[in-house]
């Protein structure tokens, strides 16, 4: 099933998420926002999501588990999807055929990177295939952390309810600040979009909020999915985890 949603034209219509292929990347530049991703991925990669004036590059760093990596970016081919459970898991949507890639073994065997392109949604998903992909899991470790480089452009001011008070407040871009349960507001030139509050999920279906941790490294905005280890030790396996675009304001989807 297909939803009507706006267009880049503002009509209001069945909106085609399909990704074309222009040189050595995939475009999306039907709906509200535009979204590029490589053909090839590797560390220096970005997967390119563009609304109004604003636009956000994201990188993949790899894994860790608190701070130690584990597996760094390979250099992948992605593969258009034929299914939207192909990244996202659960039952067929044969409708999102075409209108995502995945990354298979991005991470190492058995971890794959997806990005599917939803009427006012990019989303992006790392699939953990089974337990002995990750390995052992060391008996102390908390997380298991999946940075990614941020890009935006100079001036932009990231919000968010960081301090748990429930109040919008701008983050410095030097101290690192959390963000879990709420969405993250990304305000540039009179744009405005946002990453939606991130979870994790098994093939059970348990799911589980998770936190966003932003930082500064080395002169580069890292925003960090923290994964408790806890939640892997238990899961049934393949496991996902997101990390969603969009526009507008938080206010619009509480």
């Amino acid at each position: 099933r297909q939803e009507a949603f706006y267009e880049a034209d503002r009509t209001l219509k069945v909106t085609d998420t399909t990704l074309e292929e222009k040189g050595d990347s995939f475009v999306m530049d039907k709906a509200r926002y535009k979204a590029v991703v490589p053909a090839v991925l590797n560390r220096l990669s970005a997967l390119s999501y563009l609304y109004e004036q604003l636009k956000i590059d994201l990188s993949p760093q790899g894994l860790f588990w608190d701070h130690e990596s584990i597996a760094g970016v390979e250099t992948t081919e992605g593969r258009i999807i034929t299914d939207g459970s192909e990244i996202e898991g659960g039952e067929k949507t044969p409708h999102l055929a075409k209108k995502g890639i995945i990354y298979e073994n991005a991470y190492g065997p058995g971890i794959d990177l997806g990005v599917l392109m939803k009427n006012s949604v990019l989303r992006k998903i790392v699939k953990i295939r089974d337990a002995k992909s990750l390995g052992a899991i060391p008996k102390n470790s908390e997380y298991l952390e999946i940075p990614y480089a941020l890009s935006l452009p100079k001036d932009t001011e990231i919000w968010g309810q960081f301090t748990g008070s429930g109040e919008l407040s701008k983050w410095d871009q030097e101290s690192e600040v959390i963000a879990k349960g709420t969405a993250v507001e990304f305000r540039y030139q009179g744009s405005q979009s946002i990453m939606l509050p991130a979870s994790v999920w098994d093939s059970a279906g348990k799911k589980l909020e998770i936190a966003l941790r932003f930082s500064q490294q080395n002169g580069q905005i890292v925003f960090s999915k923290l994964i408790p280890a806890d939640f892997l030790r238990e899961a049934s396996f393949p496991v996902y985890t997101d990390s969603d675009l969009s526009f507008g304001t938080a206010t619009t989807f509480y």
